[in-house]
């Protein structure tokens, strides 16, 4: 989310901490610099992009966001006095990776391969 031109603005109402330098921050780091162009080489062979972060939870249990060239960004996580705590889940299709939030409590009363299959009937 650092230094990224729309997610930058958003650090400080999703992740657990505020953007800075402190023991619970998100410091300043090279995604956007280093890793960002190596991810957009190999969109550019017209590979499916997802990329996964985690430790949310305190102020958001999951966040999604698509970029301009067709990046996706997804994270997750939990904390403990949220009700509404999601679990991200990816299908097992060998074609296509399609992914979803559920609540978590619906998973932990629910935990069978047909629930989660179902999940991803149109």
């Amino acid at each position: 989310m650092d230094q990224h031109p729309f997610m930058d603005a958003q650090i400080n109402e999703v992740c657990n901490g505020p953007k800075g330098k402190c023991d619970y921050c998100l410091d300043q780091n090279n995604f956007q610099h280093e890793i960002y162009p190596e991810i957009l080489k190999a969109k550019k062979r017209n590979k499916n992009i997802i990329w996964i972060g985690g430790d949310l939870g305190y102020k958001t249990s999951s966040f999604e966001f698509k970029d301009r060239n067709g990046i996706i960004f997804l994270g997750n996580g939990f904390w403990f006095k949220n009700e509404k705590n999601k679990v991200l889940i990816l299908s097992e299709d060998n074609t296509k990776i399609e992914h979803k939030f559920i609540p978590i409590d619906s998973l932990l009363k629910n935990q069978t391969k047909k629930y989660i299959d179902d999940l991803f009937k149109n």
